[in-house]
């Protein structure tokens, strides 16, 4: 039981994974597999059911957020470190919103920002010092990633998001906009949410830009400047195989 409820901090060490071992590989490769098997689900839908869809999905993030609280307080180890403020945290509530009240800034923040932040958590975990499969936490932690990363390349393959390089700054200025209230905060409370002050433990692209840049927000930057291309430019190639599938759909035969 005390493994079941046990924190990163708490923990005895020696029973984590390490990164890209057999056990993280296989949360990766439902990463991969479940939004293939809920898009093609969700293609099927009609309107309705797609809005239901939605909805269902951003509820789902949202009862892993309370059920890694309860664990937290059953285990003796609720504090104010594990408010949901991290980056990953707060697009849950951006998630919510945009089931219900859509708005193209925001589609273009999840697909560039949130997407590609869930994968990175999901590639580089915190919480490897935690047993993958028999630790409540880090069972929360890898699903609620899992479907953070879901919600928007489901919406965006079905084409569910209103996507375009217009939106680019909207997008940046959602994330700048809770970056700073959220960087005054760590400066006057001593924590550390979206790592804006130090990296992530372990190896990861923040730690080195660390080590061997001086800062670990280059790197970061860096990685969101080249996402935000391919992902645009994959949402370009998308939108033409789209169209000539279409135009092939109405030649005559």
């Amino acid at each position: 039981m005390d493994v079941f409820l046990a924190t990163s901090e708490t923990i005895p060490k020696g029973m984590g994974f390490s990164l890209f071992s057999p056990s993280h590989l296989l949360w990766l490769a439902l990463a991969v597999l479940l939004p293939l098997g809920i898009g093609l689900r969700y293609r099927d839908k009609d309107a309705a059911g797609k809005v239901r869809w939605r909805k269902a999905l951003a509820w789902g993030l949202a009862v892993l957020t309370a059920g890694k609280w309860v664990i937290l307080f059953l285990g003796g180890n609720a504090d104010a470190g594990y408010l949901p403020l991290h980056l990953c945290s707060i697009n849950l509530f951006w998630i919510l919103l945009h089931a219900y009240r859509p708005f193209p800034a925001l589609d273009n923040y999840l697909y560039l920002v949130c997407f590609p932040a869930a994968w990175f958590a999901l590639l580089f975990p915190e919480w490897t010092g935690l047993p993958p499969f028999t630790n409540a936490l880090a069972v929360i932690e890898f699903l609620f990633h899992i479907l953070l990363e879901l919600y928007p390349v489901v919406l965006w393959t079905n084409g569910g998001l209103a996507i375009h390089p217009r939106h680019v700054f909207g997008a940046y200025g959602i994330l700048l906009a809770e970056a700073v209230p959220v960087y005054l905060l760590d400066r006057l409370g001593g924590f550390n949410f979206m790592f804006l002050r130090y990296p992530p433990e372990g190896n990861n692209p923040m730690s080195w830009g660390k080590e061997h840049l001086g800062s670990h927000l280059l790197p970061a930057l860096f990685l969101l400047i080249l996402t935000s291309v391919v992902l645009y430019l994959a949402d370009l190639l998308l939108r033409r195989a789209r169209a000539a599938r279409k135009q092939s759909l109405q030649k005559p035969r």
